[in-house]
């Protein structure tokens, strides 16, 4: 089959490239021939991708924005080259349509699947995004498939009676990736075939996966680093990741510390830093995805907000509840993670999320 995939691509975010990689790959795997459907959201656009227009430079100028607008150059060649590299990945490890909006989204697929990432949280698409939620024309016989789409509670409810229940009716399948979404969409009784919680598609294929991204940059020895990264700020705490990877690094005999260097990693590098890893700090849930993947020890840092829960919920899914640590304290010890039950839980949820792919 033909297979289309609608997400945040274009996203100068790490989980979000690497998602869309890892659902590939897998749809690959099953014998499909899948394209990335080059749809430009709005609002990932204007912060990820945003381009200063002449009018734009002349009004900084002429106002009294003149210190933004030096910072603006001089932050410019970090953003050009940041985008170069995650445009290098798009374009060396996926064949993408050409761009396309909501009425030219491309009518010569067999199937469509919309996700995974957060491609129906209205905070993100800044409302409700029409091509995520499938309201664009296609062939009868296309199907339109989610597949982990993700979103919150609070935004789902809030716009629930905006026509959601509709749109979500016009997919062939449903498939989400938290427990409590799934739970909510199959309260309301709308669907023919109720909801499935399915893995993130970095989590549906085991360490092998990622062999075939060119690594051929990274230097260093598996195991020298304790590695840190967060994809949020901690208000009450600003450095907590940091101050634990370091006092963690010299429980274990002095070990160098590390971190994702936005301005330079490309997805790949990210990629391998977490493999290579001796032990990983992280409040990102696709930092908390790729440590489980590669068998890391990984600390889970919760900051007591709602953005815990997409990790959070993620452990307790596998058995790896062990690995979540408060930010306001530091017990963390060297007891290695017991991956055999987490690799054991993961296998069959693996099993359960691949089948829901098989049936498109």
């Amino acid at each position: 089959m033909r297979v289309g995939i609608l997400t945040f691509h274009r996203a100068i975010n790490y989980g979000a490239v690497l998602q869309c990689y890892a659902l590939k790959e897998t749809l690959s795997s099953l014998g499909h021939d899948v394209y990335v459907i080059d749809y430009r959201q709005p609002y990932v656009e204007e912060n990820d991708r945003h381009r200063f227009t002449t009018n734009e430079r002349i009004r900084f100028l002429l106002g009294f924005h003149l210190r933004s607008f030096l910072n603006y150059n001089k932050e410019k060649k970090k953003r050009c080259a940041r985008q170069l590299r995650f445009d290098h990945f798009l374009n060396a490890y996926f064949k993408i349509t050409e761009p396309c909006d909501l009425a030219s989204i491309p009518k010569d697929f067999d199937a469509i699947v919309v996700g995974s990432d957060q491609v129906w949280n209205s905070k993100i698409c800044n409302g409700i995004d029409p091509v995520y939620w499938g309201a664009f024309e296609r062939r009868p016989e296309t199907k339109l498939i989610s597949y982990a789409a993700s979103t919150t509670l609070a935004a789902l409810t809030k716009h629930w009676g905006n026509g959601i229940p509709e749109r979500m009716m016009s997919f062939d399948k449903v498939s989400v990736r938290e427990k409590d979404i799934a739970d909510f969409i199959n309260s309301k009784q709308i669907l023919s075939e109720p909801a499935l919680q399915v893995l993130d598609p970095s989590l549906l294929a085991d360490a092998a996966i990622w062999d075939k991204l060119d690594c051929s940059t990274m230097n260093g020895a598996e195991g020298d680093y304790v590695l840190y990264f967060g994809a949020r700020a901690c208000k009450h705490r600003p450095n907590v990741l940091r101050e634990k990877a370091e006092r963690f690094a010299k429980l274990i005999g002095g070990a160098r510390i590390c971190t994702i260097d936005f301005d330079n990693d490309s997805p790949e590098m990210f990629i391998q830093k977490f493999r290579r890893a001796k032990a990983v700090f992280t409040s990102s849930f696709h930092g908390v995805a790729f440590s489980l993947v590669f068998n890391r020890r990984l600390f889970a840092v919760k900051y007591g907000d709602e953005q815990d829960l997409r990790y959070v919920n993620l452990l307790r899914l596998v058995g790896g509840e062990s690995c979540l640590v408060d930010s306001t304290e530091d017990k963390e010890t060297y007891k290695e993670v017991e991956y055999s039950e987490i690799n054991e839980n993961l296998r069959k949820l693996r099993t359960t999320s691949i089948n829901f792919l098989k049936e498109i």
